[in-house]
């Protein structure tokens, strides 16, 4: 069973077939753009999904979203991004494990300014 949430519709689409997964993603897509249109000031936008980077409509949308000023779209994935493209098409990316104890971003080197950054906590 898989669940989603956006800030006003719950939902949920059982199965695990092909069409269950593309029906949950074209329901992010439509709230995530649903979302951004709303919202004429700033507003930032996690996304926390798989890699997306072979969905032409995800990266359309992230591209006109990267454009459309003043959003910020950010990233959480399960594993590093099989392309540059979607890095491209985002303000930051996040592994899942590395967002969830606050960590850094991909690619992001701390300075000696992020001193309340203490990478050695378990």
């Amino acid at each position: 069973m898989i669940f989603g949430t956006t800030s006003k519709n719950p939902y949920r689409i059982l199965g695990d077939s092909k069409e269950a997964e593309d029906e949950r993603r074209k329901k992010i897509l439509v709230d995530l753009l649903c979302e951004a249109g709303e919202n004429r000031s700033r507003i930032n936008l996690l996304l926390i999904i798989g890699d997306v980077s072979e969905q032409t409509q995800f990266m359309r949308a992230l591209k006109f979203l990267k454009e459309a000023k003043p959003h910020n779209v950010f990233l959480a994935l399960p594993r590093p991004p099989s392309s540059e493209d979607l890095v491209a098409t985002v303000r930051e990316v996040w592994l899942w494990e590395t967002l969830a104890v606050g960590g850094y971003p991909m690619g992001y080197i701390p300075s000696e300014d992020d001193s309340d950054y203490d990478s050695s906590d378990d």
